[in-house]
């Protein structure tokens, strides 16, 4: 049983000011009632007065005492144990307050790369604990609208999602990352392979692997909806490295971001006057402030870059659109 304990069980009165009690872990700091007033920017008197008076309190002496000593009593060393602890939970609490980003932060991405994004996140601030999910725009969205999320990496595809999108994210704050436009993957050996032009014209006789059906597929179908046919899809695989496989073993075509590492196992071919997506990141800004958004965002940029890096052609196009704000983000970090 602490002194505080006991001090209440006896009926000794209110716990003591914490002025006392700051008083006390200084003394007990620096075993000397002078150094401890410096520490607190007080004078001796004071804090001897402060250290009497939680004595008195308690009803037992904190601290033995001669002319040039000052120790602990066994009373004393029991009360610092908990006083310590107190202060540090105090300032741990305050720090919580203070931080731009909160303890944990969750966030849902389109993407299943989450290992990398995870990486820039941590290097951007090691002491929250990140947690990245994988979803689709509208499940992230909604997810972000009950405040289950953070926020959300999100793009838009077709023209009827963008305005599914907008009206469904009122309140949010939207910043873009990227205009990405995208590719065609296709077999090694395919008759397109070496073509320095690919326009969706071209594709009308083609075979399909279709990305699932939610965005991606409803991309592939406008676009060739727009070339004036209907797309021949031959797979639906929800999963990347299935749509990889069936390219690799030369089954059909597919759309693709074009930052997919291909590990030379098919080809990513940019497509003339081919679909685009909005890349962006969609937030509440009463549960993200304005620095936690930028902490995120900035890693976000630099993990986009990171997987642009796979595709040489890609990267040069995309470092006239993140390379000012990569500067920037670069800049803030030093």
């Amino acid at each position: 049983m602490t002194a505080l304990q006991v001090a209440h069980e006896a009926g000794s009165g209110a716990v003591p000011a914490w002025d006392d009690l700051r008083a006390f872990l200084a003394v007990a700091r620096t075993g000397n009632f002078t150094r401890a007033a410096e520490e607190l920017h007080t004078s001796q008197p004071t804090v001897t007065r402060q250290v009497q008076r939680l004595e008195r309190q308690l009803g037992t002496a904190l601290f033995g005492r001669t002319r040039r000593e000052v120790w602990l009593t066994a009373e004393g060393r029991t009360l610092l144990k908990w006083v310590a602890r107190m202060e540090d939970n105090a300032l741990r609490g305050i720090a919580a307050c203070t931080r731009p980003l909160p303890a944990e932060v969750h966030i849902a991405s389109y993407s299943y790369s989450v290992g990398h994004l995870m990486e820039e996140l941590e290097a951007e601030d090691s002491q929250v604990e990140w947690h990245v999910a994988t979803l689709p725009p509208e499940p992230a969205l909604h997810q972000l609208a009950r405040d289950e999320v953070h926020a959300a990496l999100c793009y838009t595809t077709t023209s009827s999602q963008r305005a599914e999108i907008a009206s469904s994210s009122q309140g949010l704050a939207v910043q873009d990352l990227v205009q990405e436009p995208v590719w065609l993957a296709l077999p090694l050996g395919h008759r397109l392979a070496t073509r320095a032009s690919i326009t969706p014209a071209d594709l009308v006789r083609e075979k399909w692997i279709s990305a699932g059906r939610g965005p991606l597929h409803e991309m592939l179908a406008e676009m060739c909806s727009a070339a004036g046919f209907v797309p021949d899809v031959r797979h639906v695989a929800e999963d990347p490295s299935t749509v990889g496989a069936l390219l690799s073993h030369g089954k059909a075509l597919s759309l693709s971001s074009p930052t997919i590492d291909t590990r030379g196992e098919f080809l990513l071919k940019p497509l003339e006057n081919g679909p685009t997506r909005r890349i962006f990141l969609a937030w509440k800004p009463e549960r993200l402030r304005p620095e936690a958004t930028s902490v995120v965002l900035a890693a976000a940029r630099r993990w986009y870059r990171r997987r642009a890096a796979t595709n040489p052609d890609y990267l040069a196009l995309l470092n006239s659109q993140l390379g000012e704000a990569l500067e920037a983000d670069h800049r803030e970090r030093r």
